[in-house]
Order: structure tokens, then sequence, then C-alpha cells
């Protein structure tokens, strides 16, 4: 047999767990307001560390565990609204999609990836180690060719920015496991 009280207890604990989502935030956790551009951004290649790429230079490609190709794309950018917190799965960071292209046709992108990008001074802000992951039959007989590797940014106030630079794929060999 249940007591009579136990009805009025458990009303009691389920509002106390309803209340318990309605905290508000923090005075520092405010939503900063929006940046009114324009964005910088800087597209770059490296899986663990942002490596600038210049027009032209080489632009190394990999295969992976599973046996695709790909490059490592990264991004570095500054004069945007960056979400409120440092929290990966916050949805108002930024939306980062890279594109990589020989001419017309895109070879290898990515989804629109909702990315923390981490600040490293002067008021950049940066990520590193996407997969841009080639969509094309034969990625090795893409060695040597004249590609494009570019980044779009769109902040959660939808300022955009973009960076695109030229360089010739060349094959590094099996890409290292994750650092």
């Amino acid at each position: 047999m249940i007591p009579r009280r136990c009805p009025v207890a458990l009303c009691l604990f389920l509002l106390s767990i309803a209340a318990c989502g309605k905290e508000e935030p923090a005075p520092g956790n405010q939503t900063p307001t929006c940046v009114q551009g324009p964005m910088e951004v800087e597209v770059g290649t490296g899986q663990t560390t942002f490596v600038p790429m210049a027009n032209g230079g080489d632009l190394p490609f990999y295969m992976g565990p599973q046996g695709g190709y790909h490059v490592w794309g990264s991004v570095r950018a500054r004069a945007y609204t960056p979400a409120a917190s440092s929290n990966p799965n916050d949805p108002d960071h930024p939306v980062v999609r890279f594109l990589l292209q020989r001419g017309s046709e895109t070879v290898a992108s990515t989804s629109q990836l909702h990315w923390y990008l981490a600040p490293v001074g002067d008021g950049w802000r940066e990520k590193t180690g996407a997969f841009v992951v080639m969509s094309v039959p034969a990625p090795p007989d893409l060695e040597g060719e004249a590609v494009s590797l570019e980044v779009r940014v769109t902040d959660r106030c939808a300022l955009v920015g973009t960076d695109a630079r030229t360089g010739v794929l060349r094959f590094a060999g099996p890409a290292t496991g994750p650092p």
C-alpha cells in the first residue's frame, strides 16, 4: 500500500525538477551584440595547428584509414559575433564550410560545421582539422592539379566572411591518427 502523502511529494519533486531548467544566465554569459563587420577570414590547412596557405603553394592531401582521400581544412577569423559560450554544442557558434575546387568542379567539401573557434590572440579565433573529403572517382589522379581551397564563415548574426587560396595538390601519404 502506498501512503497518501506520496502523490503530494511526487508533485513537489516534479515541480522542483521543472524549476531547475529555468535558470537565468549569469551576468557574464549574456548574448553578445552583433558585430557589424567586415569579418576577416583566413583559410589554412593543418590537422592540429593552423598552417597558413600561400597562394600557388603545395596543398597536401592524404589517404585516410578507410581508404578515402582528404585535405585538412583550418580557419582563422576575427571581427564576427561568437557564441556566448565555449560549449562545443552551442548552436550559436559560427557555421564553417570548406570547398576544394578544380576550376568550376567541386572535388571536396565539408557539410556545414558549427564550430567553436578558440581565441588565439589579437582578436583572432581559430579551429583546425576539418576533413575536406574528396568526392571524385580517383583522387590520386589529382596529383599536381591546380585547385582552390575556400572557407566560408557565417556568424550567429548572419555576417559572412570568406577566403580562398590557390594551390597545387600533392599526395602526402597516409594520414596520421587522431592527435
